[in-house]
């Protein structure tokens, strides 16, 4: 199109109106000019071309006017001239809906640093106040420096143990164990392998 607005005439119509491509429907010629930043007169203008070449039926009035486009819902004139940026929002709606997802199921994560993250803003520090900044503290305070050695130990004279053999070799509270394995993994002295077993980094 030559008219430099045709463009967003068409998409602010589709977006403030239903039921357009199945009957007429009426407008708010002045509520449609503020959106589009025209004058009343430019945009009857507009309208006249469309309807002109096809693309609607515009029944001016002094109290209501009203539209109804003809072509089909697909046609590269109308939807397809916004299917990009829609595609796009859609996107981007799908990218911070599964950030969401991942602040509610991550339970390693700072929740600040998380948030942050979700606003695109990158932060290092851990907050020390959320839920899992607090189990961490509580796990480390749990956590016996002996208990520590003998996971090391362990693990460098069988290489390969789960979290229950782990438990059948060492006298502890099951939960200290597993707090334990979970601190040394977060601390990369240990790692966890494709057969759900824990064993020591590859040196």
């Amino acid at each position: 199109y030559k008219y430099p607005k045709e463009n967003i005439i068409i998409k602010t119509i589709l977006r403030s109106y239903g039921g357009l491509f199945e009957n007429f429907v009426a407008i708010n010629e002045y509520s449609l000019s503020k959106k589009t930043q025209l004058t009343k007169n430019q945009l009857t203008i507009a309208l006249e071309k469309f309807q002109k070449e096809g693309l609607l039926k515009f029944i001016p009035s002094s109290n209501n006017a009203s539209i109804q486009f003809l072509v089909p819902r697909e046609d590269d004139r109308t939807i397809n001239l916004i299917s990009k940026s829609i595609e796009k929002h859609q996107d981007y709606k799908t990218v911070k809906a599964k950030k969401l997802l991942n602040f509610i199921e991550n339970s390693s994560t700072c929740r600040s640093k998380q948030l942050l993250n979700y606003f695109d803003e990158k932060e290092l520090t851990e907050c020390g106040m959320c839920d899992i900044c607090l189990e961490k503290k509580n796990a480390t305070l749990n956590t016996s420096p002996k208990l520590d050695l003998q996971l090391l130990n362990l693990l460098t004279k069988h290489k390969e143990l789960s979290s229950k053999e782990i438990c059948t070799h060492i006298k502890a509270n099951e939960k200290e164990i597993l707090n334990t394995l979970k601190i040394l993994l977060e601390e990369d002295k240990i790692n966890y392998t494709l057969t759900n077993k824990f064993t020591l980094p590859k040196k």
